[in-house]
């Protein structure tokens, strides 16, 4: 079985401590291992019909309806028209939202809200947050009596 590194990249000069040299080493397995389970995922066999309905979406209501977008990505909440969700008046509480308020995106497995900006409210089942990792239903405020988005997984309920 081969390494799942190059060795003709690496750089075996003496002039690196052998600390350089261990992180070296781990950075190469690490990127090695990565291209191995991207090899293994790519050969699987595609999801069943059933399953591509699922996955991560907010839910909000405006004074039009209630609407869902279906989370790919990063993605970003705010009064901008570059923001994939614009916040307009018929959004409650618009006034309080800013430019770009709010970045959702998917890190390591999990979807992470970030706000744009320090001074930007985010309440997190109304509770201010900063960072946070999103849960099945948790609601999202932007300001205090913003508009209101609501975080669904898309993954059934374990038993």
């Amino acid at each position: 079985m081969g390494t799942p590194w190059n060795w003709e990249s690496f750089n075996w000069s003496s002039e690196f401590s052998e600390k350089v040299w261990v992180a070296r080493v781990k950075w190469f397995w690490k990127k090695g291992s990565q291209q191995q389970s991207a090899t293994k995922e790519s050969s699987a066999s595609p999801p069943a019909e059933a399953d591509a309905d699922e996955g991560a979406s907010l839910q909000w209501t405006t004074s039009e309806g209630t609407f869902s977008h279906r989370l790919k990505g990063t993605i970003t909440i705010g009064t901008l028209p570059s923001c994939h969700i614009v916040v307009n008046e018929t959004f409650p509480g618009s006034s309080e939202v800013r430019g770009c308020h709010l970045k959702i995106e998917e890190w390591r497995g999990r979807w992470v809200a970030v706000p744009n900006d320090s001074d930007a409210v985010v309440l997190f089942n109304g509770r201010r947050g900063g960072e946070t990792v999103l849960r099945d239903g948790v609601e999202i405020r932007l300001g205090v009596s913003g508009p209101v988005f609501s975080f669904h997984s898309g993954k059934s309920p374990s038993r």
